[in-house]
């Protein structure tokens, strides 16, 4: 009797779990173009707070603090876009803070549609080149990316301005409501006979604010990776918020983790070779300080400037971990290939398309030859 040999069966886990192929943020994000946009992004982001609050407005907008926690830092475009947003306090004595000036309110939403302009064309170049380093192995030059996301600008823009459009328009319903009541006779009675409408239109508005924002990564990615237009990058970023919110999830706590623990490599790394570059400099100098070196420059240059490249690091893993989440989560819900991406020049261009349907120049007839019948 023969004996069974049993065959062994190699498991491609990454076929098994695709949220695997997160893991690859990391290094997509060391690449040195990636952290030269993130930190362009962060460049331009400050000075436009520079210039907003710079405008003489007539009062101040509050302060907030900032977390800097390493947590902060891995959503670090997230924290950026909703800080204009959030007040000095939130809540006072379990009481919601709601006395804003309208000064405040003009400078805040300003703050946030540059912080907004500037995120999602930065995070559309980092996520198509890292997408496009993903899925077919290859590094798109940054101006031939810039070039394509310039060309779609509208459609980065507008995916999350729609949504935003309608919070706005409610927000005014619930303001035209408060001026009635107001300067109305009796008009305080009638929204308070109406206040559960009132209510309701608030969850609405909290609803849609908080879907754009979970959405607004997916929004952007699908531009860069599916080369769509605003309408199906807003479908695509609700549809991923909403039908995958567990799997979206999931892929977040993934990238938070990954995150903290590659942003904790980097500052012990950080450092680790700042207490070798001085001590060795301090062994070089016969034991004097480094702090007795002339001041060639001022003192907040180079720490400052090590955190601008570290922010831009935060940027480059955020946008290219968005790009991965992306992929995965279109496979799960569209079941397509994770490594497939737009290209332009390609048959799926619709100018291509249009282009073969259209041709512009004509072609010549086929030539007929003559059919000779030998016996």
């Amino acid at each position: 009797m023969a004996t069974p040999v049993a065959q062994v069966v190699k498991v491609n886990w990454k076929l098994v779990f695709p949220w695997l192929a997160l893991f690859r943020a990391f290094g997509l994000a060391l690449h040195v173009r990636q952290v030269v946009v993130g930190m362009a992004a962060a460049l331009l982001i400050a000075i436009g707070e520079l210039v907003i609050g710079g405008i003489p407005f007539p009062q101040k907008l509050p302060e907030a603090t900032i977390d800097a926690s390493l947590f902060s830092w891995v959503w670090l475009p997230w924290v950026d876009l909703i800080f204009p947003l959030l007040p000095p306090r939130v809540f006072s004595n379990f009481t919601i803070v709601t006395q804003l000036s309208w000064w405040s309110l003009i400078q805040s939403l300003l703050r946030f549609s540059w912080i907004l302009v500037v995120g999602s064309l930065a995070g559309g170049v980092l996520v198509r080149r890292a997408g496009m380093e993903f899925a077919r192995e290859e590094s798109v030059g940054l101006i031939a990316t810039c070039r394509f996301v310039v060309k779609r600008s509208i459609d980065y823009l507008s995916a999350p301005a729609l949504p935003l459009a309608m919070v706005f328009l409610l927000g005014s319903l619930l303001w035209g409501m408060g001026l009635f009541a107001r300067f109305i006779p009796g008009g305080n009675y009638l929204v308070s006979a109406v206040w559960g409408l009132v209510l309701l239109v608030g969850i609405v508005m909290a609803v849609i604010a908080v879907a754009v924002l979970l959405g607004w990564p997916m929004m952007v990615a699908a531009v860069s990776i599916n080369g769509g237009d605003g309408f199906d990058g807003l479908s695509r970023g609700f549809g991923f918020v909403l039908d995958r919110w567990r799997y979206y999830a999931w892929c977040l706590g993934i990238m938070t983790a990954y995150g903290c623990l590659s942003l904790l490599m980097l500052l012990i790394i950080l450092q680790l070779g700042s207490y070798l570059a001085i001590t060795h400099l301090s062994w070089g100098g016969n034991g004097w300080d480094a702090r007795d070196l002339p001041r060639v420059l001022p003192s907040f240059v180079w720490p400052n400037l090590i955190g601008f490249v570290l922010r831009g690091f935060a940027y480059s893993f955020f946008w290219s971990s968005v790009a991965l989440i992306y992929l995965v989560l279109r496979q799960s819900l569209d079941n397509a290939e994770l490594h497939d991406i737009y290209v332009e020049g390609t048959p799926q261009d619709p100018d291509d398309l249009q282009a073969l349907l259209n041709p512009q120049t004509p072609t010549a007839p086929p030539t007929l030859l003559p059919i000779i019948n030998q016996p």
